[in-house]
């Protein structure tokens, strides 16, 4: 099965296959789409839907420029996030499979269970031909200056497939009302419970992931990832209270810039604040002016999320190093405003 507005992969959903309780969940195939007989309609409907992107240029030279460029999905895909449409890469497959294993394993080595995200299973690699036949197709449409860049194809594609504790439906997949005009909180909310009975223990959900990561050491929002999303956007926030896509996990060990570990960290205390607005308040909660207007709700899932590390210390779990610095900082006032106020100097002129 394809969920509506799933692109990225399809499903097996166990429980709908047997009663056994020992194989209930699901089985996730990411990268199937190169077997499809009809598979080169994906790249055409790509082509189809363009959009205007503004993007910011020259920032690495100080000279920060804003251009506006209409760019169709497939290009979007090519250029923008660096990634071949319709098919997965073999080295994503590897990162996202050896991500997410790493992960488990110090999750079941220090809580004593599986986290509530993806468990790798497989990698296929498809063979050459398929490689050709994907090529052949995307010569057709890439435009010439974007043609080198399917010289990655070379290297490999493949699919990747692991479990899932249920059919990962995700929170951006809702079909719910937006705030606006004659559509009221209230509406909205009650349009929200009728498809979610218990929003409050969702969100609990996703928020103990999300210390339980922070436990063990992991930002969820590395700053390599930062053109092609991460695991605490709307989209990989799972209505089973898990997540899924989290090959933008990072230790913050491997980050060598005390201000870069402090940003990546606080950026996923920000975007599990975001998404959780974005949930009970629709899209509008993403909007600038919006967030500017919302530091109380950033205030709340911090300190819930501080609260849920110093029980799980409480209960035997250490903290990883960097996570206590930065969080439970007992530096002066003073202090704790410079550290973040001179990783902020550099940036003063863009200001």
């Amino acid at each position: 099965m394809r969920p509506e507005r799933h692109s990225r992969a399809i499903y097996l959903n166990l429980d709908a296959t047997t009663t056994d309780a020992k194989y209930s969940g699901c089985i996730a195939i990411k990268g199937a789409e190169p077997c499809a007989v009809n598979f080169g309609e994906t790249f055409e409907k790509l082509v189809e839907e363009s959009s205007v992107w503004e993007l910011e240029t020259g920032v690495l030279s100080g000279v920060s420029t804003s251009v506006n460029v209409m760019m169709d999905r497939l290009h979007l895909f090519l250029v923008g996030e660096g990634k071949m449409p319709g098919v997965v890469q073999l080295d994503e497959c590897k990162e996202d499979a050896l991500q997410a294993l790493d992960f488990q394993e110090k999750h079941l080595q220090v809580f004593g269970e599986i986290a509530h995200v993806p468990l790798p299973l497989f990698i296929f690699r498809w063979p050459d031909e398929t490689i050709e036949k994907v090529k052949t197709i995307l010569r057709q449409l890439v435009s010439p200056t974007a043609l080198q860049k399917l010289r990655r194809l070379d290297d490999g594609i493949g699919v990747y497939i692991y479990y899932y504790p249920t059919v990962p439906y995700r929170m951006a997949h809702l079909d719910l009302p937006v705030i606006f005009g004659n559509i009221s909180y209230d509406d909205r909310k009650q349009t929200l419970l009728k498809q979610i009975p218990e929003p409050d223990k969702l969100i609990s959900s996703w928020f103990e992931v999300v210390s339980r990561m922070l436990a063990l050491g992991y930002t969820a929002t590395d700053p390599c990832s930062w053109n092609c999303g991460h695991c605490l956007m709307p989209q990989n926030l799972v209505l089973d209270g898990g997540i899924c896509d989290i090959n933008s996990l990072r230790q913050l060990s491997t980050i060598s810039k005390e201000a870069q570990r402090r940003h990546s960290l606080f950026e996923t205390v920000r975007w599990l604040d975001a998404s959780v607005r974005f949930f009970l308040f629709g899209e509008n909660a993403l909007s600038a002016r919006f967030t500017r207007n919302s530091l109380h709700t950033y205030a709340i899932t911090l300190e819930n999320l501080k609260e849920r590390l110093i029980e799980a210390q409480s209960e035997g779990v250490e903290i990883d190093t960097h996570v206590k610095r930065i969080l439970f900082d007992e530096s002066s006032l003073t202090q704790q405003f410079e550290k973040h106020l001179k990783a902020l100097s550099a940036q003063a002129k863009s200001f």
